[in-house]
């Protein structure tokens, strides 16, 4: 029973800390769209994100993720790496469907991140096959662009995938890579379907890549607080 009441309690802390840092999230996005419209002497076009209502429902998901990992009550160090990259993963995908840029701050920030959660939660070991992990994935996303050429694939784009290959490592990113195609299918089948999207259309690749990292922490903590 008091094993029970601790973790309704971390469930709940967690998740209010999850809804301040929602809003703190977006007040840093906001900041840092700003820094790079002025910057890219660029102005972010109008978007649904840019509503209170869906600044509301960001915070909300980011509390209820939160809240999921209050469940590590014996793992305190991953709950709080795996709630930081979501968040994290959180804003990139709110500034790439904003202003179609990923800012190297939040590269650098979840790269530290990334390596600390891999030399705490499987060793030495793991780090260095994580960081093999990232080069490789950066590799194949150099290929994709001189492929398919610059303007397809962006450079943010391939450093983001060098950190989702840091952050995970091997399996997990295999993980990752599944969900990722998967959401991109999915996106690109609707959207043909209801004709916002044609052969010539430009997609923002950060969020798929985002949604694989944080559907992969997911099974990350379900599988520790279920099955570990």
């Amino acid at each position: 029973m008091l094993q029970s009441n601790v973790v309704i309690w971390m469930i709940v802390i967690y998740g209010i800390l999850g809804l301040i840092s929602g809003y703190a999230i977006l007040y840093i996005t906001d900041k840092l769209v700003q820094k790079k419209c002025s910057l890219k002497e660029i102005t972010e076009p109008a978007n649904i994100l840019q509503k209170k209502y869906a600044k509301w429902i960001i915070c909300i998901i980011n509390g209820l993720v939160w809240a999921l990992a209050g469940w590590q009550t014996n793992n305190i160090l991953l709950s709080i790496f795996t709630v930081v990259l979501f968040s994290l993963a959180l804003m990139i995908i709110v500034i790439d469907l904003r202003i179609r840029i990923i800012p190297n701050e939040l590269i650098l920030v979840m790269s530290a991140v990334g390596a600390l959660f891999q030399l705490t939660q499987y060793g030495w070991k793991a780090l260095l096959i994580a960081i093999l992990t990232m080069v490789v994935l950066m590799a194949f996303f150099l290929i994709t662009m001189a492929v398919m050429g610059k303007g397809k694939v962006g450079a943010g784009d391939i450093k983001l995938a060098g950190v989702m290959g840091l952050v995970l490592g091997y399996p997990l990113i295999l993980t990752g890579i599944i969900v990722m195609a998967i959401a991109t299918l999915a996106y690109c089948m609707i959207g043909f379907k209801m004709c916002w999207l044609n052969k010539n259309s430009m997609i923002a690749y950060g969020p798929f890549m985002m949604v694989g990292l944080i559907a992969t922490l997911v099974t990350v903590i379900l599988n520790t607080s279920f099955l570990g």
